[in-house]
């Protein structure tokens, strides 16, 4: 697999990181996805075959991590969904084996001691996987210099033992080996985020 092409926008490098794709028999389709999915939703397709299966009848889902050179910095703005992690309620994520380390060093991102930054948009299973791995039996940070930014709010919603339902089963899987590891170590900036309504 050749690396991703690396965009110009402003005085930032940009490229995508591939961790994964769920595609065909483990993936999707559109009312899986979207419930409310019908026949006057099909127009909207004609400009995403990339999002297709060949035959049309699976979404193919990028899971993916995005790399930003800016000031000198390094940015990871995600971090897909990791090996090695027991999501044994989203078989699809369930021990996985990727090269996302090695495509991010191919694009020349460097050691993960070089990132500065881990920008998370928001703390579910397939966007905080690569933060850590297991080292003697303990989930260890793989971005140890890097500052792991988050929703506050999203952080406390995982926290709360009323949310602790089927539907959050692996996003929690996920918080305790994942996010919480990154807060105990020191590395995190849980900040305030406005939504606009």
């Amino acid at each position: 697999m050749s690396p991703s092409p690396v965009y110009t926008i402003g005085n930032a490098k940009v490229a995508r990181v591939l961790d994964y794709e769920i595609c065909e028999t483990a993936s999707f389709t559109f009312t899986d996805l979207l419930p409310d999915w019908g026949a006057e939703h099909e127009p909207l397709l004609a400009g995403l075959p990339a999002t297709l299966s060949p035959d049309g009848a699976w979404i193919i889902l990028s899971i993916h991590s995005w790399i930003v050179w800016i000031d000198g910095k390094i940015v990871l703005i995600d971090t897909g969904a990791g090996n090695g992690k027991k999501r044994p309620f989203a078989p699809y994520f369930d021990q996985l084996t990727t090269s996302y380390l090695a495509r991010l060093q191919a694009l020349g991102g460097g050691t993960p001691e070089a990132v500065d930054y881990v920008l998370h948009t928001h703390l579910h299973v397939d966007h905080v996987g690569w933060n850590t791995r297991l080292v003697d039996g303990h989930w260890i940070a793989i971005f140890p210099n890097a500052r792991h930014v988050f929703s506050a709010k999203e952080y406390d919603f995982f926290r709360d033992p009323a949310n602790a339902n089927a539907r959050h089963h692996t996003s929690l899987q996920a918080q305790q080996d994942s996010v919480t590891p990154i807060v105990d170590a020191g590395l995190a900036d849980m900040i305030s985020i406005d939504v606009a309504k």
